[in-house]
């Protein structure tokens, strides 16, 4: 179970509410220390603390530094890593989410599920599962579909390399 998850943006309060706009979150303002200024959480308020922290662009994590962070202003705003969340919205919300925040948004279907990826300040790639995407990722990735998920891989790799595929995501 993955409980939270920290990314960088440069404008930190303004991501965070939209990322509480797709989860139907709360933002709360990060405590500072140990936190940068700036940082925010974004709270969901379930049952397991699931949790955002936007922290201020060249926010690295670095075990040497005092607290575990420093900054790092020249970073890079791209990076490796990406975020796939559930929400309530429809892939039409979060289009228009996106579209009126002026970042780019991709259907994707992977061969084994759909989502919605909108990419936060035109660099952060968030994968987004509307409700009715939800049961095939489940069903691909689940306690259930573990069975069959390496058979099913070794398919859409079939596909992809014989062209029939689709954009992997």
């Amino acid at each position: 179970m993955i409980y939270h998850a920290s990314i960088n943006a440069a404008d930190p309060a303004h991501v965070a509410q939209v990322l509480a706009e797709i989860l139907h979150a709360h933002v709360i303002p990060a405590p500072v220390p140990p936190f940068p200024r700036g940082s925010q959480f974004v709270i969901v308020g379930d049952a397991y603390g699931t949790m955002i922290e936007v922290t201020p662009h060249g926010t690295l994590l670095d075990p040497a530094a005092p607290g575990g962070t420093r900054r790092d202003p020249a970073a890079s705003s791209l990076g490796g890593f990406h975020l796939l969340v559930g929400s309530t919205l429809s892939a039409a919300k979060i289009e228009t989410i996106g579209r009126r925040e002026g970042w780019p948004v991709h259907y994707i279907e992977t061969g084994l599920f759909a989502v919605v990826k909108i990419w936060l300040e035109g660099c952060f790639p968030l994968e987004v599962l509307t409700p009715d995407q939800m049961p095939s990722y489940v069903d691909a990735l689940g306690a259930y579909g573990l069975e069959k998920l390496d058979e099913a891989l070794r398919r859409l790799e079939t596909m992809i390399a014989e062209g029939q595929g689709r954009d992997a995501g």
